[in-house]
């Protein structure tokens, strides 16, 4: 009995001690945004745009926060899939990790307060040229 005991204290010390070593998580979304400014345009783009979201870790639980927004653009070579996920190239995949990863670690660590990442998908059927 006493061994048994003993066993499921270590069990439980061993899943709390795991649990409290796994970092919090944020949430990451894609989502279409419709933008009714782009209706008609000319270019012939659809005024439906995907949007790349991360919510930070406690953001499930405080629903009724305020969390500080910050808008980010992905510029000329890239897109919001290449920051936020298993995507086009960026700087971020090549170092094996995503903005969503290096958000959360900040947020966790301290070294950032909690806030909403959006990234709009920026690319349109014709790309400017590139200036010289």
């Amino acid at each position: 009995m006493m061994k048994a005991f003993t066993l499921a204290l270590l069990l439980l010390a061993a899943a709390a001690a795991v649990y409290a070593e796994t970092p919090a998580r944020g949430s990451f979304e894609r989502i279409k945004v419709h933008g009714k400014s782009l209706e008609g345009n000319l270019e012939g783009d659809s005024p439906d745009r995907d949007v790349s979201v991360y919510l930070p870790p406690s953001y499930a639980t405080a629903r009724n926060r305020r969390y500080p927004v910050v808008y980010l653009l992905h510029g000329y070579t890239n897109s919001d899939e290449g920051w936020f996920g298993p995507g086009l190239k960026s700087g971020f995949l090549s170092a094996n990790t995503s903005l969503p990863a290096v958000a959360d670690k900040a947020m966790t660590d301290g070294g950032a307060n909690e806030m909403i990442l959006v990234m709009p998908d920026e690319t349109a059927c014709l790309r400017p040229m590139p200036r010289t």
